[in-house]
Order: C-alpha cells, then structure tokens, then sequence
C-alpha cells in the first residue's frame, strides 16, 4: 500500500460521526415518531362528530323539526343582540306567544367542539326582553337554537360571535 492509500482511510471519520448516515437513519424515524403522535392524538380526543346511535338522533331530528314547523305556522321570530362589553346575552321576541313564560331555553352548539356547548335559561326582564350574563361565549361560529320551555317549539340559526349588532332569527320554512 502506498503512503497517500493510509491517510485517506486515517481521515475518514467512523461512520457515526458522518452527516448522510444520520439523514438516511432520520427519515424512518420521523415517519415512526409521527404515526405514534397521530395514533396518541386520536386516542385521546374522541370524535364528537361522529353519533353512535344514528337511528335515536334521527328520530330527534323528526321532533325537532315538527317543532320547527310549528314555529314557522305561530310565525315566531326572535331578535338576538349580544353586547360583548357586558356579557349580556339578550333576546326579543316581538310575538305575543310567550307573554306568559318567565323563562326562555336557548341552547348554544359549538360547530365543532361539543364541550363548549351549552345550555342557557334566559329570564323576562321588565322590558319584556330575556336576557342573561353570560361569560365564555369563544369566538366562532355557533348553533343557536331558542325554544320554549314548554318544548312547543323552536328556531334555530347558525350566529358568529361575537356578533355584530342585532341578529334577526327566523323559522325555516
């Protein structure tokens, strides 16, 4: 062997102290490492989205709509304002249909986060109007669903908070 042979082999580093081994080594273990994270994530967050009874939520579907059509035939309406300021979640409905009721149910459903849904009693004010304090109302987009407390009916809309003045809520057709 020549002398030039020897310190080209006594210059070469070990294998471990060499850039391509550890980027081809790397790779795999970033695939690894990545399906262990989404297999912990999925584990750990159940899907709200998805219904396990599919034929108890249809049947609640039917009755939410007989509700909603009953709404639309009594010609309900609300007019919703939520003042971010205060917190005061306020609700008018200009209709003689709930002269009689102290209290007004609206359930809040986030679009996608079922733990941040939420069920709220309004009460009459001397204005006529139902209101409440409300404090955690996250920025988004929400399902708002006002019913008597009777259960006779009900209309919905989907709202962003915060609002921007006064929201106009309707029966479906």
């Amino acid at each position: 062997m020549s002398e030039s042979e020897l310190d080209i082999s006594e210059t070469i580093p070990p294998w471990y102290q060499q850039f391509w081994p550890w980027f081809i080594i790397s790779l795999p273990a970033s695939a690894v490492i990545a399906g262990i994270t989404t297999v912990y994530i999925a584990v750990k967050n159940d899907d709200s989205l998805v219904v396990d009874n599919y034929y108890k939520e249809g049947l609640a579907i039917n009755q939410v709509l007989t509700k909603q059509r009953v709404a639309h035939e009594l010609g309900v309406t609300a007019v919703m304002d939520f003042n971010a300021l205060t917190s005061e979640l306020k609700i008018h409905i200009p209709t003689g249909l709930t002269q009689t009721d102290k209290v007004l149910k609206v359930r809040l459903v986030h679009v996608t986060q079922a733990e941040k849904d939420r069920v709220l009693l309004l009460k009459r004010n001397d204005l006529n109007d139902f209101v409440i304090q409300v404090d955690d109302i996250h920025e988004g987009w929400w399902n708002v669903f006002i019913e008597s407390m009777s259960g006779n009916w009900q209309i919905n809309q989907r709202i962003h908070f915060p609002m921007q003045g006064q929201q106009l809520i309707q029966p479906g057709p």
